[in-house]
C-alpha cells in the first residue's frame, strides 16, 4: 500500500492508599515519511541556538509581555541496563502519587521485544519505585504515548498498541493492535482489553491524553482506514468508561496520527497535531461536532502534549525539530487560546542531536511543570526523566 499525503483537510461530523515502594534515590527525511520511516526515525538535527519568536496564524504576543521557561530541577525515573526507554506517560492520581509508564526495548521500533513498565513516587519524584512490566505481547514491540487517566470511580486507564514486522501485513510490512490497560487497585495490578484496530481500519494507533468531557471519554489518536491512501487524526469516543468505543470523530486527514487536545477557557477544544516535521492547528467551536481546516504553523513540533497553566496561558512541549534549533524538548507558550505562540527556551537538548529523544508528557504541580521525557538513545542506553519547570508569561 503506497502512502500519499494530499493536502489537509478537516471533517465536519463525527463518524460514527499506595504500595510500599522499594526505592531507589536517583534525584539528581522527508516531511511527511511513511509510516515505517515514522516509527524508527533517528535523523540527526541542526545544532544552532535560535531567540523567541511569534509563532502562528494572528498578531503577536502585545508589546512588553515576556515568556520565560526556566527547568527548576532535573532527575531520572529510571536507572539500570542499557535499554530503549521512551515515550513516558505521566500522572498524578487523587492519592498524590506520581505515576510513570513507559515503553523499554532493545531500540527504537526495530526489534519486536519491547514491553511496557510502570513506575510509581510517593514522594513528587524524589524516589521512585523498582520498575514493574505491566504489559508484554511475546513477538510483538509494545508502546504507549502520554495518555493515562484516572476515572472518577478510581480505575485508571492507560491507552496502549503494540506491532510486530511480518512479511506481509496491514501496512507494508507492519501489523498493528490497539489495547486498553485498566487498573483498579492504584496501578499494582493491570488488565488489558484488546481494541484493535476496530472494524474497517487496516491500522491503529493511540496518542494523546484520556479526556473525559461531556460525560464522554475521549481517545485519541489516529490511523487508515480499509481502501484509503491517507491518514486519519482524531480519537474514539466511549460512553461506559472505555468499555467499547463505538463512535469516530475525525478532525484532519492527510496528517499523522500524533496529536493533543485542550479545552479553552471559553468552551472550544484546541487540537495540535504532528505531520512530518510540522505542526498543524486545529479548533472546535461545538464540542467536537466539527473541526476548522488544519492550519500549518511555524513550530516544527513533533510528539505534542499540551497544558493549561494556572496563568491561563498554554505550554506547548513538543520533539523540537525546528531548523537551526537544538533538538530536543521545545516548548512555547500561547496567551490567545493557541492564535500564537511564543517559543521558550528549550526543555531538554540531545547532546548529539539525535531526535531519537523527547516525548514529553506533562502535568501542573502547584505553581511548576512537571515534564517526564526520554533522553537521547546513545550506545544502546536511554532513560526517563522528570523536569520540574517554572514558566512565568509576565502578566
Amino acid at each position: 500500500m503506497r502512502l500519499r499525503q494530499r493536502g489537509v483537510e478537516s471533517s465536519s461530523r463525527g463518524d460514527a492508599p499506595p504500595e510500599r515502594q522499594k526505592k531507589r534515590d536517583v534525584s539528581g527525511g522527508p516531511s511527511r515519511p511513511s509510516r515505517r520511516e515514522f516509527l524508527q526515525t533517528t535523523a540527526v538535527g541542526a545544532t544552532a541556538g535560535f531567540g523567541l519568536a511569534g509563532c502562528g496564524v494572528g498578531q503577536p504576543p502585545a508589546p512588553g509581555k515576556t515568556v520565560s521557561l526556566t527547568v527548576v530541577k532535573r532527575s531520572a525515573v529510571t536507572a539500570g541496563a542499557a535499554l530503549h526507554r521512551a515515550f513516558p506517560s505521566l500522572t498524578r492520581l487523587r492519592d498524590g502519587t506520581l505515576l510513570v509508564v513507559y515503553r523499554e526495548g532493545s531500540d527504537h521500533w526495530r526489534t519486536d521485544d519491547s514491553v511496557l513498565r510502570a513506575t510509581r513516587s510517593s514522594d513528587n519524584g524524589a524516589t521512585w519505585s523498582e520498575p514493574e512490566t505491566i504489559f508484554r505481547e511475546p513477538g510483538w514491540a509494545a508502546g504507549a504515548h502520554h495518555g493515562p487517566h484516572q476515572l472518577a470511580d478510581g480505575r485508571i486507564l492507560v491507552p496502549a498498541q503494540c506491532i510486530r514486522h511480518v512479511e506481509k501485513g496491514q501496512l507494508r510490512n507492519l501489523e498493528f493492535r490497539v489495547f486498553n490497560l485498566r487498573s483498579d487497585d492504584g496501578g499494582r495490578t493491570w488488565k488489558r482489553r484488546e481494541i484493535g484496530p476496530q472494524t474497517g481500519w487496516s491500522w491503529q494507533n493511540q496518542y494523546g491524553r484520556l479526556k473525559e468531557i461531556d460525560g464522554k471519554l475521549w481517545q485519541g489518536g489516529g490511523g487508515q482506514r480499509e481502501g484509503e491512501d491517507y491518514w486519519r487524526t482524531g480519537y474514539f469516543v466511549s460512553y461506559d468508561d472505555g468499555e467499547s468505543w463505538p463512535e469516530w470523530h475525525t478532525i484532519a486527514t492527510h496528517l499523522q496520527d500524533e496529536r493533543d487536545i485542550l479545552e479553552l477557557g471559553d468552551g472550544r477544544l484546541l487540537s495540535m497535531i504532528r505531520s512530518g516535521n510540522e505542526t498543524y492547528r486545529s479548533y472546535s467551536a461545538d464540542r467536537g461536532k466539527s473541526w476548522s481546516p488544519a492550519e500549518k504553523l511555524d513550530l516544527f513540533g513533533q510528539c505534542p502534549s499540551l497544558l493549561t497553566l494556572p496563568s491561563g496561558h498554554i505550554l506547548f512541549a513538543y520533539r523540537q525539530v525546528r531548523p537551526g534549533a537544538p533538538v530536543g524538548v521545545g516548548a512555547a507558550v500561547s496567551g490567545d487560546g493557541g492564535a500564537t505562540w511564543t517559543e521558550t527556551d528549550p526543555i531538554y537538548v540531545s547532546p548529539d542531536n539525535s531526535r531519537d529523544c523527547a516525548y514529553p508528557s506533562m502535568i501542573p504541580d502547584g505553581e511548576h511543570v512537571l515534564a517526564a521525557y526520554y533522553t537521547t538513545f546513545r550506545d544502546g542506553n536511554s532513560h526517563i526523566e522528570l523536569a520540574r519547570l517554572r514558566v512565568e508569561t509576565g502578566v
